[in-house]
């Protein structure tokens, strides 16, 4: 994959072409393979390390939007991998490319990275990005934001002892009433 990196040349556009083709046949692929095995894995890596490729390419041609589009993807597919240090980069990336004016955006970003502090055991990075996020996500709590925030609540119950993280869920629970657990929410 190092030549694929060597896009500063006349023929970026040929070069992004490229790996954004071996990316997309990539996936065709990952769509089909059995899941959980070894090999699978490895090939969940090797699509994210592909996406972030894409993505810093077109970082570098100054298109953050598309760049943000293949971090993300490049997220999911460490995160599938269970690559948590791999996903941690490339939310910290993505964020590093994200226009300030680009709130909502950034609260998933910052969503993101805080369970991907959860997968990792880590309560306090987690709640110290979704104290940052609370404030940001008032005016979206009651759509897709709160859903995260409800999603990262059901995932961060297996640290749930340690008192900021419970302070933390109960901000949430505040935060987005309709998903408190006595209405139906399928977690503690």
């Amino acid at each position: 994959m190092g030549t694929l990196r060597s896009w500063h040349s006349a023929n970026a556009a040929l070069a992004r072409s490229a790996v954004i083709a071996q990316l997309h046949s990539h996936m065709g692929r990952l769509r089909t393979a059995p899941q959980g095995t070894p090999s699978t894995c490895r090939a969940f890596r090797v699509g994210a390390e592909l996406a972030d490729i894409v993505a810093s390419m077109a970082a570098d041609a100054t298109e953050p939007v598309t760049a943000q589009r293949y971090f993300v993807l490049a997220v999911q597919l460490a995160h599938v991998a269970g690559d948590d240090g791999a996903a941690e980069s490339h939310i910290t990336r993505a964020l590093a490319l994200r226009s300030p004016g680009g709130v909502r955006n950034r609260i998933f970003d910052l969503i993101g990275l805080a369970r991907v502090h959860v997968l990792g055991r880590d309560a306090d990075r987690a709640t110290g990005l979704i104290d940052e996020v609370l404030p940001l996500a008032v005016p979206w709590a009651s759509g897709r934001v709160g859903s995260r925030l409800v999603d990262f609540h059901c995932e961060s119950a297996v640290l749930a002892s340690n008192p900021t993280m419970r302070g933390i869920r109960d901000a949430i629970i505040d935060l987005v009433p309709a998903h408190h657990p006595s209405r139906g929410t399928p977690c503690a």
